[in-house]
């Protein structure tokens, strides 16, 4: 810059210069605190309903803002895109930031570098302004989902839920439900439509698991359908609001129901009947060889079907008493070809039982036949 300048003396004798001024330009470096690392980092996990969910929320640590000697900002709170960041003076004359962030991201990722940014002024002691620009790391939260273990008798339902030991952290389930696949065992398992508010359902012999997006599950297992214990394992996969996944399993174990076979009277103590009371016989009855009512003990739980059946000299009629419990008579048909006095479990019969779970075992019923023999007349 060149100004020009006219001095005079006393007598009125003038004459002109020139001020020539040169400013030197001071331009502030631009400043970025720990652009992509080095700058503050919080977690999602550290906001309410986050896997790590602390008092104080999301908050990072303070982190230092080195500007060059002579420059300065102001303290105070700034709002950022997702949190607030706050600037404070520290004692030694230094500045420093910490960053709150305000809710979860909607954005999958593990560590979202430079998620947050602010830029402030700083001034020069010559009142000259440049910008520093604060950053700040958010490390998204991820869903946990823990294994879920259950214990069920061949032949019985029940019902459970994948989320049990799951947690969907800062950005909560997916809209669409938080299971979003299942995968049965490889051997003898087929994926099925699944029934009405079912998005999964699986099926083999051992018997039907469907899954709910929401967690919620059913398994029926089918009556007689395993010989031994026997484990079953599925794998599901649980999604939260932003896309993160995760996945653990669901262990079932069936327990194998096997009924004891019971025969009723073996040897002794079953019904019993006499060819003397056919007719013809030396005792002959209007009814017939017919024997009395024979109680079928059995199990608490399990069930006949009542009815008539036939054994190979005759029928056995099988029928449920008022009191719930079971019995059984013998009519013989004819007389035995065989020579003997009393021909032990001479006719058998053997009917399946149910217990409540559609499991089955037999119970085998029997009767001894008391063999007729001539009379010597006087």
């Amino acid at each position: 810059m060149s100004f020009t300048f006219t001095v005079q003396d006393g007598d009125g004798d003038k004459v002109s210069n020139t001020l020539n001024l040169t400013v030197h330009d001071v331009t502030l470096s631009p400043i970025t605190v720990g652009e992509g690392s080095g700058g503050a980092t919080v977690y999602e996990a550290q906001l309410s309903g986050g896997t790590d969910a602390q008092a104080s929320g999301a908050l990072s640590a303070w982190t230092p803002v080195s500007l060059p000697e002579g420059q300065s900002l102001v303290p105070g709170e700034y709002k950022g895109a997702h949190g607030t960041f706050t600037v404070e003076q520290r004692a030694d004359g230094g500045y420093q930031y910490r960053y709150a962030l305000a809710s979860a991201l909607s954005t999958d990722g593990d560590r979202l570098q430079d998620a947050d940014t602010y830029t402030l002024t700083v001034h020069d002691t010559a009142g000259n302004t440049g910008v520093v620009t604060l950053t700040v790391d958010i490390v998204d939260d991820a869903p946990k989902a823990g294994e879920v273990t259950s214990i069920l008798t061949e032949g019985s339902h029940m019902t459970g839920n994948l989320l049990e030991h799951a947690v969907s952290g800062a950005d909560g389930w997916s809209s669409g439900g938080a299971v979003v696949s299942v995968e049965a065992p490889a051997n003898g398992w087929t994926a099925v439509p699944p029934a009405s508010g079912y998005a999964f359902a699986f099926t083999s012999d051992a018997g039907t698991l469907s899954v709910k997006s929401s967690g919620e599950y059913s398994f029926v297992s089918n009556a007689d359908s395993v010989k031994t214990d026997t484990p079953l394992s599925f794998t599901f996969t649980v999604q939260d609001g932003d896309g993160d996944k995760v996945s653990n399993t669901l262990n079932l174990t069936v327990h194998d129901v096997t009924l004891s076979p019971i025969t009723v009277g073996e040897g002794s103590g079953g019904a019993t009947v006499y060819e003397a009371q056919l007719s013809g016989g030396t005792d002959a009855q209007a009814s017939g060889a017919l024997s009395a009512w024979t109680p079928v003990s059995l199990p608490e739980g399990q069930s006949l079907v009542p009815g008539e059946y036939k054994g190979a000299h005759g029928t056995f009629t099988v029928e449920q008493r008022a009191d719930g419990g079971y019995q059984y008579r013998y009519a013989l048909a004819s007389a035995l070809s065989t020579d003997g006095d009393r021909l032990q479990d001479a006719d058998t019969y053997t009917l399946t039982v149910h217990d409540t779970a559609g499991n089955t075992g037999v119970v085998t019923l029997t009767v001894d036949i008391v063999d007729d023999a001539p009379r010597r007349g006087k």
